[in-house]
This record gives C-alpha cells, structure tokens and sequence, in this order.
C-alpha cells in the first residue's frame, strides 16, 4: 500500500508573490525614466549651446575670411539663429541668410533683449560692444561671452 505524502509540493506563484515583482518591476521602470529623461534634458542643452557657439565661430570666421569684402554676424533670437552678411542685420541681403533653428525646449536670454545682433568686423573679427548669451533650460544654465576682441567664451 501506497502511504500518503504528507508534504506537497505547489508549483506557481501566489498572488502575493506576483504583486511584489510587478511593484519591483515598476519602481525600477520609473527610475529609470527618470534618469532617461535627465540625460535628455542635459543632452539637449548641450546640444543647443554647442550649435549656438559654432553659429557664431562661423560668422566669425567668415569675417576673418573676408568673404565677399563684408562683415558677418548672428541674429539671436528666441527661435532661431540667423547668420546674415552685412554691416547691420536691416541692411543684409536676405538671400544669403543662414538659418539655423533653436531647439524649442531650451531658452535664450542675453544681456541686452532679444533679438541681438552680433556684428563681426572684417579681417580682424572683432565686435563694437561685448555681449553675454544664457543658454538654459530651467536647471541648468550655460553662458557665452563675446568680448570686444570677438573671442568667444563658453
């Protein structure tokens, strides 16, 4: 005669067991968003501030340049960018702009108010004032200088 089994072994989860692994589950998942969406935040940033210093060493250096015999500037406003030929951004030939956007989620200040027009002289790449442009995004902010040299500083 067969005797009886007094331990019987369940195999699956219980209910208990299978709530706590998808509470685990989720407070990591969320974490882990959290430090995507930081990384991205910080990403963009630098992004923006990069793309806004290498819009100005590109008028810059086609000032150096002398391309076309006229001195090149960098409209800054909140959305964009503008790269433009002439001794003044009203006297430009619109034709020749360059246009580089912002990206949305990053904000520009400068010390005077926007949009600034940041004018480099032929041959020597030089600026009639000094000027400051803050690149932020709400926790973290970046700051350009433009000295009366043209040298610009991040």
């Amino acid at each position: 005669m067969k005797s009886p089994n007094i331990f019987t072994h369940n195999t699956g989860f219980t209910l208990v067991e299978v709530i706590l692994v998808i509470g685990i589950l989720t407070m990591l998942g969320g974490f882990g968003l959290f430090i995507s969406m930081d990384f991205y935040r910080g990403y963009s940033l630098r992004a923006s501030r990069n793309t806004l210093v290498s819009t100005l060493h590109r008028a810059r250096s086609q000032s150096l340049s002398n391309i076309d015999q006229s001195p090149h500037g960098v409209r800054i406003e909140k959305t964009q960018y503008t790269i433009f030929e002439g001794p003044t951004y009203a006297s430009r030939s619109a034709a020749l702009d360059e246009v580089i956007g912002a990206e949305p989620t990053v904000t520009i200040s400068a010390s005077s108010t926007l949009p600034i027009d940041i004018i480099f002289a032929q041959l020597d790449g030089s600026v009639a004032a000094s000027n400051t442009v803050a690149v932020g995004n709400g926790v973290k902010t970046y700051t350009i200088s433009i000295n009366n040299e043209g040298t610009i500083d991040w």
